[in-house]
């Protein structure tokens, strides 16, 4: 994103899956941007938003391209824990008592693995 011309914004965005490089060069004797993009190969979905009047609006155009940010549940930064060997209700009860009474944080106690077979 950069400023154009007093209230003119302008954003690029292109939607590339290989490994790129971009090379941004302003040129203030004659306030031109030069702007080049090398990839690998594969194929782009270039976009460019024009006639913005602010930085917020080229977001906003960007927001329609590839949605807004979700914000990520607290429980889900925290610790997880799984432990294979665990086989009932009261085992994984006994885990997540454990870390209470030592005062270890937990935020999630998974038990989803021991369902694969030979796993």
């Amino acid at each position: 994103m950069f400023q154009n011309a007093p209230e003119k914004w302008v954003g690029v965005f292109s939607k590339q899956a290989q490994a790129q490089d971009w090379i941004i060069i302003n040129r203030p004797q004659d306030g031109k941007t030069e702007l080049r993009q090398i990839s690998t190969g594969g194929q782009s979905d270039f976009y460019i938003f024009i006639s913005s009047s602010t930085p917020d609006s080229v977001i906003g155009y960007y927001q329609r391209i590839v949605g807004k940010p979700v914000l990520m549940p607290q429980w889900s930064l925290g610790w997880h824990q799984c432990k294979q060997c665990l086989r009932t209700v009261a085992e994984y009860r006994e885990v997540v008592d454990n870390y209470a009474k030592y005062n270890i944080p937990l935020d999630a106690q998974w038990g989803d693995i021991d369902y694969m077979h030979n796993y």
